[in-house]
């Protein structure tokens, strides 16, 4: 089994083509930002969530949960993921958290409590995916840990094998007690990651 992780490709799919071809994998997980939805349709299944830079005009045009989940079933082999909803792909059970948090909500990609709430009911986990990473795992941005309180909270309750992160851009990889959390880099600048052999290993493309 070979899965693809990637985060924040801000609209690359180029990128990501080549990360398939290179890799072959079975699927791919993500972890928010893709930005666009403009594809017709992805070469392979892709399982994301979104981050807080996506394409929230087509986004907010579409209001209730269930009307978005059925406009962007349009595009072929894209799954965004409903928050704390537990899905199994080729015998790994995936969940994942939308957006970043924000005790006091403002715009479309802000978590509240509520999310946060649900994803600590999940059980059993192979991956969680989360746009930003926990508070003092795999969150050092020059020299200071800014990764998030309530994606700590799930991450010290619920316990997945993997938790895979991006959003601040700087690839990282922890191993937190039971668990071994992967801070994905800029996707757009080529880095990503592989699943292959119950391993993770960072990569990044060459430049061209």
């Amino acid at each position: 089994m070979m899965i693809v992780l990637v985060s924040d490709l801000h609209g690359d799919f180029t990128s990501l083509e080549r990360m398939i071809a290179l890799e072959m994998p079975d699927f791919i997980i993500g972890a928010g930002d893709l930005t666009e939805y403009w594809y017709d349709e992805f070469m392979i299944p892709i399982y994301t969530i979104f981050g807080n830079h996506e394409n929230w005009l087509m986004i907010n045009h579409v209001r209730d949960q269930q009307r978005l989940q059925t406009q962007l079933k349009r595009i072929k082999n894209l799954n965004v993921l409903e928050t704390g909803q537990l899905y199994e792909v080729n015998g790994y059970t995936i969940a994942g958290l939308n957006g970043n948090f924000a005790k006091y909500p403002r715009e479309p990609w802000h978590i509240v409590m509520e999310d946060v709430e649900t994803c600590k009911k999940l059980q059993h986990v192979d991956f969680f995916i989360s746009h930003e990473p926990p508070r003092g795992v795999a969150d050092v941005l020059h020299k200071n840990h800014v990764g998030n309180d309530q994606v700590r909270e799930i991450l010290d309750r619920i316990k997945p094998r993997f938790m895979i992160c991006g959003h601040i851009h700087r690839p990282q990889k922890e191993r937190y007690e039971d668990t071994t959390v992967i801070t994905l880099g800029k996707g757009s600048h080529g880095h990503y990651a592989i699943f292959h052999d119950g391993k993770i290993e960072m990569k990044k493309l060459s430049d061209e």
